[in-house]
């Protein structure tokens, strides 16, 4: 439909008239997509996978939520549509003797709407995240998490960039790189969940934060947390079944 209605138009050097005026020209929020009807196509919740024995790959549109949050998850949420991605990662808990772990490590691209500026340079952003998640084997109800995330100007990064989620977790750890002269952004998440065995509720809480360089001291490192914390009582799930060697999967 996108029915006329009254906008004020931005002023900004550079941008659309239909770009949003009121974030100093730094989100790509349009107040209107434009001055008439569109229409458009997206891949929605869609994904490829295949598992192979514990591991599992593919490429998917879905939107990801990452943490143990109920309304709001700090790093990776379904407010908004997917973004295209390839992943990695295991298929289900993986046991390493002293308990379980989960990982997952993705690459995706971010697009740049039609309503936001004329700078053809900015159009693409390289996202890369990677998620651990473990269950000690003491403690299977309890989960501690750590999720990180990083975001790039694609026509700036060097092949080494794709390998951030491959790398040990704390390498690097909001550690701006020189060539990119401060134009990447970091995001990190500690959290954890705990499912108590006694009683119908489940407990999750988490931190957020985000900076350019690590100064040595974990004051330092998170200046401006962001904290969640969440309680409910549990749902009772559906046992899945035992995959097989080869599953593939497509929705």
């Amino acid at each position: 439909m996108n029915r006329p209605f009254y906008v004020p138009l931005s002023t900004w050097a550079g941008q659309s008239p239909w770009a949003n005026p009121f974030n100093f020209g730094s989100i790509d929020l349009p107040l209107r997509m434009g001055p008439s009807d569109f229409w458009t196509f997206d891949w929605g919740q869609s994904y490829l996978r295949v598992d192979i024995g514990p591991f599992a790959a593919g490429v998917s549109s879905e939107n990801l939520w990452w943490g143990p949050g109920m309304r709001n998850s700090l790093l990776m949420s379904n407010s908004g549509p997917g973004i295209p991605h390839v992943f990695v990662g295991t298929s289900r808990p993986v046991d390493i003797w002293i308990g379980w772990l989960e990982v997952e490590a993705l690459w995706g691209r971010l697009s740049e709407s039609r309503y936001f500026d004329d700078d053809p340079r900015n159009d693409r952003r390289l996202f890369e995240g990677v998620i651990y998640t473990f269950a000690p084997a003491f403690a299977p109800s309890f989960t501690l998490g750590f999720a990180r995330v990083w975001l790039y100007p694609d026509e700036r990064v060097s092949g080494d960039i794709y390998l951030n989620p491959l790398v040990p977790p704390f390498v690097r750890l909001f550690t701006s790189r020189p060539e990119q002269n401060g134009r990447e952004n970091q995001l990190a998440s500690v959290f954890a969940r705990w499912v108590l065995p006694s009683a119908p509720m489940t407990s999750g809480a988490s931190i957020e934060s985000s900076m350019p360089a690590l100064e040595g001291s974990i004051p330092a490192a998170w200046p401006s947390p962001v904290w969640t914390v969440s309680c409910r009582a549990p749902s009772t799930w559906p046992r899945m079944p035992a995959p097989s060697l080869v599953s593939p999967r497509l929705r």
